[in-house]
């Protein structure tokens, strides 16, 4: 499981420490199937959060927050791809986000969970 850790300044907010590690598999049977499965967990520490407290990206510009926030978030995606050729498949695609600890992402809309589903039909050139 591939993990890494980076920190930053946040001036007087202090150094804000973040965390990841990643894994990812697939599994591909004989035939023109494979399905990729992937899972990301993030842990921040002292992170620079906004009015509304929602955590800040790292690089983002911390010098008007307030306050910081110590939390983590976990994604977990899964798809299957049924490859026609060497240049067209068709796809179906589901990830799950949760946020833990108190982190809250513009994205979310407060929500804790997140939750989606893409269906497709890719051709590469």
């Amino acid at each position: 499981m591939p993990a890494s850790s980076a920190t930053g300044e946040q001036g007087a907010l202090g150094k804000r420490t973040d965390n990841a590690c990643t894994t990812s598999a697939k599994y591909a049977p004989a035939g023109k199937m494979d399905c990729p499965l992937g899972v990301q967990h993030r842990k921040t520490e002292r992170a620079a959060v906004e009015g509304s407290d929602k955590v800040r990206k790292a690089v983002a510009n911390a010098s008007t927050a307030k306050a910081t926030a110590s939390a983590s978030r976990s994604t977990l995606q899964a798809s299957a791809f049924d490859h026609f050729d060497n240049i067209t498949e068709v796809y179906i695609a589901a990830d799950c986000l949760k946020l833990h600890g108190g982190y809250k992402l513009e994205l979310t809309i407060g929500f804790p969970t997140q939750a989606g589903l893409a269906v497709g039909l890719r051709t590469r050139f």
